[in-house]
């Protein structure tokens, strides 16, 4: 397993310089169009750049474009770098790349790094000379190319979760294929397929899943999953009703956002993403169940895991301790991350709740 430990970018959107160490629990607080946002779309180019032969390129077509990535287009900014440092049992390994404005609006490699240390210093290894449109990490590698490896499992599982729409149309409300089970969807389109195969064959994980409901939600019951031939759709039991499933069109939105982000947090530890990116998890929720969802977050990390949250609430910083936070600003057009520490912030915790700190903009963050 390893662990995401610094990030460095350099010329995506409004990361014009911008670095952050990644500790379990990072929890991104500031106003809009602070770059709260454009980091989760530079982790979502990320895991592009490693899936399939053109997942790269599909990203950026779908994103309107390199001139729309690159800081204030290409007249000002012709590169987009990065450099990231992992963690794991087998050593400390770096990956940099390079990535340069080219032709038709898109972006070509010039170069990619791989540098891996076991003792003293990290060896680099030069795994691309660019001119290629996709990453040298969607290739496939021996065994012994240990480095490359760990680099494809992390950037392939990493996860980011959007729950925010539960539309009548949204795919949270769907009904879902019953073999749709490698993993949870970012948008939760599998998850009565998902908490399925969790109640077949991993028992306590799944029971887990509906007590912290039950704790939650006083009318949950637990969840009815019938198969249909090859499909499923999400259907629950209700406290002292439980001879009348309700459908998924009669479940709130508050209730179907719970649903999806208690299964995220509390499925089995091998299952779950190395990282978890979670934009604003706390929409539409109880104050007690932002508390829930908040511990949950923590025990992901109690567990060795990571989580990267996103979010514009006051009541949900409440529930993490100050190393957690990180502050985002946008100083002239430019996303600038900054940590505080509990010894900093005493004197005000004394007196104010961590979300009443920010709020009275005593930390950064606010408009």
């Amino acid at each position: 397993m390893a662990f995401l430990e610094k990030i460095q970018i350099s010329g995506f959107r409004s990361l014009r310089q911008a670095e952050l160490e990644i500790r379990p629990v990072n929890v991104m607080i500031g106003a809009n169009g602070a770059g709260k946002s454009n980091l989760v779309s530079f982790f979502q180019m990320l895991k592009a750049s490693v899936w399939g032969e053109t997942g790269l390129q599909d990203f950026i077509i779908q994103q309107g474009g390199a001139s729309r990535l690159l800081h204030y287009g290409p007249k000002r900014t012709k590169n987009i770098s990065a450099l990231l440092q992992f963690r794991a049992t087998e050593g400390i390994i770096g990956y940099e790349f390079d990535l340069t404005h080219a032709g038709e609006d898109g972006l070509i490699y010039t170069s990619e790094l791989v540098s891996f240390q076991t003792d003293g210093a990290l060896q680099p290894e030069k795994i691309s000379w660019g001119g290629h449109r996709q990453s040298f990490l969607s290739k496939s590698y021996p065994p012994e190319a240990k480095a490359q490896r760990i680099l494809q499992r992390f950037l392939n599982g990493c996860r980011i979760y959007h729950f925010n729409d539960t539309t009548p149309e949204s795919p949270l409300r769907r009904r879902s294929a019953l073999d749709e089970t490698t993993y949870l969807r970012a948008d939760g389109g599998n998850l009565p397929a998902y908490l399925f195969y969790l109640r077949e064959n991993f028992t306590d994980a799944y029971r887990r899943i509906v007590q912290t409901l039950q704790q939650l939600l006083p009318w949950f019951e637990g969840f009815y999953l019938e198969p249909e031939k090859d499909s499923l759709v999400l259907r629950c039991q209700a406290a002292g009703h439980t001879d009348y499933p309700l459908t998924v069109g009669q479940i709130s939105d508050g209730s179907l956002r719970l649903m999806a982000l208690v299964t995220l947090l509390r499925q089995p530890a091998e299952r779950r993403p190395p990282l978890i990116i979670l934009d604003e998890p706390e929409l539409g929720l109880h104050p007690a169940a932002e508390a829930a969802i908040a511990r949950l977050i923590q025990s992901v990390a109690a567990e060795k895991g990571q989580v990267l949250v996103a979010t514009q609430s006051a009541t949900f910083l409440n529930n993490f301790e100050p190393e957690d936070i990180v502050v985002v600003e946008n100083e002239g057009g430019e996303s600038k991350f900054a940590r505080h520490t509990k010894e900093e912030l005493a004197g005000w915790l004394k007196r104010y709740s961590l979300g009443e700190v920010w709020q009275k903009n005593l930390i950064g963050g606010r408009p």
